[in-house]
Formats: C-alpha cells, sequence, structure tokens
C-alpha cells in the first residue's frame, strides 16, 4: 500500500492505492482468471464522507496524505462494480497486542 509521506511524487496514492488495486481487479477479472474471491484490505475511514464523518479529525489529517481516503474508496468502488465475489476489510488499526 501507500507509504505515508509528502513526497506526492514519489509517494502518490493515486497510483498506489487506486490504480493498483484497479489493475490487480482488471487481472481477476481478465477471460482465464482463476480468481474467485478477492479481499481488499483499506481503512476504516474509507467511507468517512457518506458516513457524515467528512468532519472527523483523523479522516481530515489521513486524507491529507494525497488524497489517500478518496483513493482507496475508488478502489473499492471499482471493485465493488466489477462482479467479482469480494471482501473489503477495513481495519480501524492493527499492532500486536
Amino acid at each position: 500500500g501507500f507509504t505515508p509521506s509528502f513526497n506526492f511524487k514519489k509517494d502518490n496514492p493515486a497510483k498506489v492505492d487506486h490504480e493498483g488495486t484497479d489493475n490487480l481487479v482488471a487481472v481477476a477479472t481478465a477471460p482465464g482468471s482463476s480468481v474467485k474471491r478477492f479481499v481488499l484490505v483499506t481503512s476504516l475511514l474509507t467511507n468517512a464522507k457518506a458516513a457524515g464523518q467528512g468532519n472527523n479529525d483523523n479522516y481530515k489529517f489521513l486524507n491529507a496524505l494525497g488524497g489517500v481516503l478518496d483513493e482507496k474508496l475508488a478502489a473499492e468502488l471499482n471493485l465493488r462494480a466489477s462482479g467479482l465475489d469480494y471482501v473489503i476489510v477495513r481495519p480501524g488499526g492493527l499492532s500486536n497486542e
């Protein structure tokens, strides 16, 4: 996935989290593909605007990093429209504890 930084020429969420996922979906739906289910890990606040959380400070902070949450949402929408059997996981935080 996208590595958060402010170097958007190098670290670009549109390329990684949107276009990269779209490319994977395209390969998974191509003729001859054996993909049976697509699992996509995005982020808890990916749908913040639709859930009335567009002013959530965490959403604004994360999305300030190149619009990463908006790019993840665009990829989710493409996956949903693909016809694939899919699972979208939106973890709120990951740790070893």
